[in-house]
């Protein structure tokens, strides 16, 4: 069904509007995969690849919150997730909303069907908001603690952080942000641009971010006069993660991406010295750029740490 080594795969409604923005940011030489139980969301999405699962468990509909359902629906489809993963696939990244059905019921066995067949695999996994109601939190932090034993790396967008650095924006805009923010923090990990991925590199910088008690993620984008200084504030500000700030950290993995206005080695100077300001003198630093002509005159700064 898919020929390159990296899949990122949506799962649910939530990780299916993810990764239609991903899609969109020119990350290279990857499979986009969307899985619903939902044949309309399906049919609404414009990426090629798609895979329905479930489609006698819940005769094409959605699973209406039923974690029940979600695992069932993936049961039933074994086979056809099994052949996602070819024999030239090293990388799964699954994205998904957690507290809903599909998203929390049918992850579980994907990464581990992933898993089976000797793929890393890595999760990115949005919580609900608090106004959604403490079941759906509850169902999402077991959903977490299940997604942790299987994964080899786990990584959670807290939607109540996302509410409170974006929550003044327009309802797009406001998930516009951190979804280009994901793509930025994809592109650190799996070195877009290269026709192979180094598996040993990606298994170093989880591993090493993973060595944290917790893990500081955070994304600026800014244009115009002293933009270096606006993105990398906003990047340190806006924490979508579990830690609120750099500062003690020992592993710091930075990626610039640079528009059609280039990013200077000054602005990186500057960029950098204001990391190693909030970090001290002994966290380790690493920084990677990548030309992005969708970001026009803007730079944008993506930082993961721990």
């Amino acid at each position: 069904m898919t020929t390159n080594e990296i899949k990122i795969i949506g799962v649910g409604g939530c990780g299916i509007n993810v990764l239609k923005s991903i899609a969109s940011g020119n990350i290279k030489n990857v499979d986009y995969i969307v899985c619903n139980t939902d044949t309309q969301s399906l049919g609404n999405s414009q990426l090629q690849l798609k895979l329905q699962i479930g489609s006698a468990t819940t005769k094409g509909s959605g699973t209406e919150g039923n974690i029940e359902l979600g695992r069932l629906s993936a049961i039933e489809s074994k086979q056809q997730i099994e052949q996602l993963f070819d024999e030239n696939s090293k990388v799964a990244i699954f994205i998904a909303g957690l507290g809903g059905g599909t998203g929390t019921g049918a992850t579980p066995l994907m990464v581990q069907i992933a898993k089976d067949k000797g793929l890393f695999t890595i999760i990115i996994v949005y919580t609900p908001f608090t106004f959604e109601g403490k079941n759906r939190d509850k169902i999402a932090e077991e959903g977490i603690a299940e997604l942790q034993k299987q994964a080899d790396f786990t990584f959670v967008i807290h939607n109540n952080k996302i509410l409170k650095a974006y929550g003044n924006l327009g309802f797009k805009a406001s998930f516009g942000k951190p979804d280009r923010a994901i793509g930025q923090l994809l592109k650190l990990l799996i070195a877009s641009g290269s026709s192979k991925i180094d598996s040993i590199d990606l298994k170093i910088i989880t591993k090493k971010i993973q060595q944290g008690q917790s893990v500081f993620f955070g994304f600026g984008e800014a244009q115009g006069e002293n933009r270096e200084t606006k993105a990398i504030d906003e990047a340190l500000k806006n924490a979508l993660s579990d830690r609120e700030n750099i500062s003690g950290v020992k592993n710091i993995f930075v990626h610039f991406g640079s528009g059609t206005t280039e990013i200077t080695i000054d602005e990186i100077a500057e960029i950098n010295e204001v990391i190693q300001h909030n970090v001290g003198s002994n966290a380790n630093i690493n920084m990677s750029v990548e030309e992005d002509i969708t970001l026009g005159d803007s730079i944008s700064v993506a930082i993961i740490a721990s």
